[in-house]
Order: structure tokens, then sequence, then C-alpha cells
């Protein structure tokens, strides 16, 4: 019971509770821009000290294992959603981030159940990690509108792709996190077969 309310446990949940704060800032616009890059300063870094404190403290346990990329996904697919809702990235890139994540973590939680842990690899660490780069080079383009005079985040979003780097990162950032998807059940397709086997 401990192991749930450790500290590392808590960050995850600070990671999760954070999302609907940093949303409203970007549905708000305007200098609530600002705060919703600090606020997206702040969740990563709970991302990185749950993890020390995890190493540190030997506080790892299967509901941080399970938590931890919880956290990530809620943070990252809802952001993902308002950028959909603000024309920045197209329905069918975040129907096939959505559809990635979700049957990934239910087979994490299915063999978590039955006391299994799925080998994890380091592309799915990348994939995080380009996921939120990209949602940095949102907000720092939104925030250099924004001291432009631009306080619409719609109109902030329709300049994006002027810039071919964004793009090439946008659609970078797609296929890295289905490839990723697809070499999570190839690692793991021997555990999954025998799954379904018995």
């Amino acid at each position: 019971m401990n192991a749930i309310f450790s500290l590392p446990n808590f960050l995850s949940l600070l990671r999760i509770l954070l999302t609907p704060l940093f949303v409203f800032c970007l549905i708000q616009g305007g200098s609530f821009l600002l705060w919703a890059v600090v606020i997206f300063i702040i969740a990563p870094l709970t991302d990185y000290f749950d993890g020390y404190f995890a190493r540190k403290f030997s506080l790892a346990s299967k509901c941080g294992m399970f938590l931890d990329p919880l956290a990530d996904k809620v943070l990252i697919l809802t952001t993902f959603s308002t950028f959909y809702f603000f024309g920045i990235i197209d329905l069918w890139m975040v129907v096939l981030i959505v559809f990635r994540d979700l049957v990934i973590t239910s087979l994490r939680i299915v063999f978590m159940l039955k006391g299994t842990v799925l080998k994890t690899s380091i592309l799915g660490k990348w994939k995080t990690t380009s996921q939120f780069f990209l949602i940095y080079v949102i907000l720092v383009i939104s925030v250099f509108y924004l001291f432009k005079g631009v306080n619409d985040f719609q109109v902030i979003a329709s300049y994006l792709y002027k810039f071919t780097l964004f793009t090439v990162l946008l659609h970078s950032v797609v296929w890295l996190t289905i490839y990723s998807g697809l070499h999570y059940f190839v690692s793991n397709w021997q555990i999954i077969k025998n799954l379904f086997e018995r």
C-alpha cells in the first residue's frame, strides 16, 4: 500500500492532474499560452524525477511501472487531441497515435495482471521524447507569434504549416510512434502468442 502512495507515484499523478490545466491554458490563448509553456516545462520534469526517485530510493513498484507511462500518454494524447481541435494536427494522425497507445496500454494491463512484464525498447523512449519535443516546438512558435501581437491560438496554429521543418517533424513523430508500436509487438510476439495459445 505504501508503494502506491510513494513520491514517484505522486509525481506521476501530478502529471495527470496538470493535463486539464495545460489544455485550459491552450484553449484560452493569449497570455495563458505563457502559462501553458510553464506547465509543460514542469510536467516532463515530474516524468524525470519520478524515475530518478524510484531508482535512487528503491521505490519502484508495479503500480509505478503502469502509472508512469500512463501519465505520459494522458498528457500527450490529450495535447494532440487539443491540437487537432486547433487544426495543427490531422485527424488521421491523432487516430493512429491514440490507437497505438490504447492497444499497447491494454496489452500491458493484461500481462501485468498475469504477472508478466512485456519488454520495452529504446524506441519507446525515443517516441515519447519526440512527442514532447514536437509539443515544445509548437509552444515556442506560438509564444513567438504571441509577442508579435497574435493572441488567437487558432490563428497561430494556421501559421505553423508555413514552416517546412515543422511539417517534416510532425510526420516524423507520427511515423516513429507507429513504428515503435509495431516494434513493440515484434519484440514481444512470442509472449503474446503464448497467451492466446493457452
